[in-house]
């Protein structure tokens, strides 16, 4: 069967290399097969709060969405930030909906089997 991988290994270790190999045999795919199969089960893996790397990817995304809103309006003067029509409801909305994501993402956490 073809491997799918450079016979060389290039900055792999030979030890690493043939237990990637022997796996790929045992489970009767190629290594190029195996390699995604395992990168695809890394990916929706669960660290010890329950999260996936796309719910991290997610927080990080949100993180950064107010941050640079945060931004936006301090750099925006008191007269200007006045002038925005409903902003502080506007704000104080956001505020809510995300906190109210928190708590169910908290309870949904506390509820898995750990």
């Amino acid at each position: 069967m073809k491997s799918g991988f450079p016979r060389t290994g290039k900055g792999i270790d030979e030890e690493t290399l043939a237990a990637v190999r022997e796996a790929a045999e045992k489970a009767g795919l190629s290594v190029s097969e195996w390699l995604s199969g395992v990168a695809a089960e890394n990916a929706i893996r669960r660290d010890e709060h329950g999260m996936t790397r796309a719910d991290h990817d997610a927080d990080r995304a949100l993180a950064e969405s107010v941050e640079s809103l945060t931004e936006r309006l301090r750099a925006m003067d008191e007269k200007s930030r006045s002038a925005v029509s409903g902003l502080k409801s506007r704000l104080d909305a956001m505020e809510q909906l995300v906190n109210k994501q928190l708590d169910a993402l908290k309870q949904q956490q506390t509820q898995k089997p750990g």
